[in-house]
């Protein structure tokens, strides 16, 4: 009796997924991508330009709201909640209040 090898199936006989010592599989070099986000803006950045590149504030400032908009959306929920409570309606009449009594 033979014995047995991958799966119980006899030796010599190969399985699909089985390979022999004389094969080989070769993946090359992984290719390295030619563009790179910058960590400020987000802006794609030629590799060898990354030292070079200048942020503009409003490309910085829509990418930081981009990576907040989660905290956002918490923040605007939890703010419209109070708002909609007593002490909000309360908090809001006094402000508008206070805003009618300062421009008289």
């Amino acid at each position: 009796m033979r014995p047995s090898s991958f799966w119980g199936s006899p030796r010599g006989r190969r399985l699909p997924m089985t390979m022999s010592v004389s094969e080989s599989v070769v993946f090359g070099s992984i290719p390295q991508p030619a563009y790179m986000p910058c960590e400020e803006c987000g802006a794609s950045v030629p590799v060898g330009e990354r030292d070079e590149h200048v942020c503009s504030e409003r490309r910085r400032l829509e990418y930081r709201l981009f990576q907040l908009r989660a905290e956002l959306a918490v923040f605007e929920g939890q703010s419209a909640e109070y708002l909609e409570s007593p002490q909000g309606r309360f908090a809001l009449w006094y402000a508008e209040r206070e805003r009618r009594l300062k421009r008289a």
